[in-house]
């Protein structure tokens, strides 16, 4: 099932290599979201672990964060993978000889076994504009929370199984404690979720944890979640502040900060069938200009 939100289907330009070879211009929401398992405004407290590469806005404070561990193909492997555009005080645990660390601000802390390390700049090559990435994703929340509801669920004893489609839902208006999804392959779920200070104690008895890659929580009026039990589906949470954790999350997060004292997150890589708005990637303009170039050397070949 595809939703498309309006306004912001936006086609991003392929700049033609001179072996033909198209290279794609920008990353969309969805494709941030593959690229980084976690996106943080501002700071992110850690104690834990990101699976997957991480982009943080502001500084990484705490003790400890085990990040970049798990791999998967990301539409831009040119890109750093870890991304700290403030300080860094604590120990980074990478072990990983291909995996590329850029810390804008200073290294006060420690950074094992990374391939490169870079501190006290944000290469333009190797890392996204900050305010292009969080307008792109924050602009997405705020369409995907426009969207009408088109989903069906039922209750049974325990719970609710929820079906492919748009949710425009209170967390007080689902007392029981068990969620489940019923999605066949290339069908998504969203969810949007009202209200500024939340709290998810929910379950997810017998669901793959695999299927997170096909659901999206919008928190996008929150201001505070409390994640006091696993999720299951990726989070935004553009205004607020994440915390608890008490078991994993499986799927990729975005939100203003966030206090990862336990729990993890987990990569399940998002594949929702939802049209985005786009980011351009780095040397986007002179790809572009190469492309037009090499067009424009085609049709004077064929004039002559």
């Amino acid at each position: 099932m595809k939703f498309t939100v309006s306004g912001i289907c936006l086609a991003g330009f392929m700049a033609v290599g001179p072996f033909g070879a198209a290279q794609a211009a920008s990353l969309s929401a969805v494709e941030l979201l593959q690229q980084y398992n976690l996106v943080v405004k501002g700071d992110l407290n850690s104690m834990q672990e990101v699976e997957g590469n991480v982009y943080i806005g502001g500084n990484l404070t705490g003790s400890a964060l085990q990040a970049a561990f798990v791999k998967a193909p990301v539409p831009d492997a040119g890109l750093a993978n870890v991304v700290i555009l403030g300080d860094n005080g604590v120990t980074l645990n990478i072990n990983d000889p291909d995996v590329t660390v850029v810390i804008g601000g200073t290294n006060t802390g420690v950074v094992n076994e990374a391939g490169t390390v870079i501190v006290g700049s944000t290469p333009a090559d190797l890392v996204l504009d900050a305010s292009t990435v969080f307008s792109t994703l924050d602009q997405w929340s705020t369409d995907l929370s426009h969207l009408a509801t088109t989903g069906t669920y039922t209750e049974g004893e325990q719970g609710y199984t929820f079906g492919a489609g748009v949710y425009n839902i209170s967390l007080d208006d689902f007392r029981k404690m068990a969620f489940t999804y019923d999605l066949a392959e290339g069908e998504t779920i969203v969810f949007n979720v009202s209200g500024t200070d939340l709290a998810i104690h929910k379950n997810w008895p017998g669901v793959p944890f695999e299927l997170g890659r096909q659901v999206v929580w919008n928190f996008y009026e929150a201001e505070n979640v409390s994640i006091d039990a696993k999720v299951i589906g990726s989070v935004l949470a553009p205004k607020a502040t994440l915390s608890g954790f008490a078991e994993s999350l499986e799927g990729s997060v975005f939100a203003l900060a966030v206090n990862l004292t336990n729990g993890e997150i987990h990569l399940q890589q998002p594949d929702f069938d939802i049209d985005t708005p786009v980011v351009p990637v780095p040397a986007t303009l002179p790809l572009l200009i190469g492309g037009l170039g090499a067009l424009a050397a085609l049709r004077r070949r064929k004039a002559v």
